[in-house]
């Protein structure tokens, strides 16, 4: 790994841990160099921060729609809960679901925007297959045909909820995995024929 990608990498890792806080100096001393020797290679902290930022939109968004196209051949019920747990793997990983918080949090309003503006363009993939999931379902008779769009955002505010859940559920009560077991079976025994 060349020293730019390996300062992006701490990055990464400080801004999951610290968000917006961490310093450039931090920075320097986890890839052990100085920090008048970042500059050599990133004009501001701004700079190193939207670069991770738009890497791990990128990463996230092209993840979860490869996994999507693997679903084709699903039926609808198949394909959401498959969804589902695709986007929960995704985020156990790798201190994202800190990442992705720390984005969120957000008070730099450059940065904020630039990330709202990113997620907002690969988000209508997503919505997009989901909609037309529901649609299938509907068709197929799966899902109840009096199901609305509020279904649909519903099951996204699912998703949100079980990944909040991840920083309160005690793991000697219940898995990730089982919580959103009991959440999916809970909503699709509310959409369902």
């Amino acid at each position: 790994m060349d020293k730019k990608n390996e300062i992006l990498h701490a990055a990464y890792y400080l801004f999951a841990e610290k968000g917006y806080a961490l310093s450039m100096s931090e920075i320097a001393e986890a890839v052990n160099i100085k920090t008048p020797s970042l500059y050599s290679h990133f004009k501001s902290k701004d700079e190193i921060i939207e670069l991770i930022i738009r890497d791990q939109i990128e990463h996230c968004f092209d993840t979860i729609e490869k996994s999507t196209l693997k679903l084709k051949d699903k039926n609808c019920e198949e394909k959401l809960k498959s969804i589902l747990f695709y986007v929960i793997d995704y985020y156990k990983k790798n201190s994202r679901l800190n990442f992705w918080r720390h984005i969120s949090l957000l008070h730099n309003k450059k940065l904020k925007n630039i990330s709202k503006t990113l997620i907002q363009e690969r988000d209508s993939y997503i919505s997009e297959h989901i909609k037309n999931c529901f649609a299938a379902g509907i068709k197929n008779k799966e899902i109840k045909d009096n199901v609305s769009e509020g279904q649909m955002y519903l099951y996204f505010s699912m998703i949100q909820g079980i990944l909040n859940a991840t920083f309160y559920v005690q793991k000697d009560e219940i898995t990730i995995d089982d919580f959103a077991s009991l959440a999916w079976e809970a909503y699709w025994t509310g959409i369902k024929v």
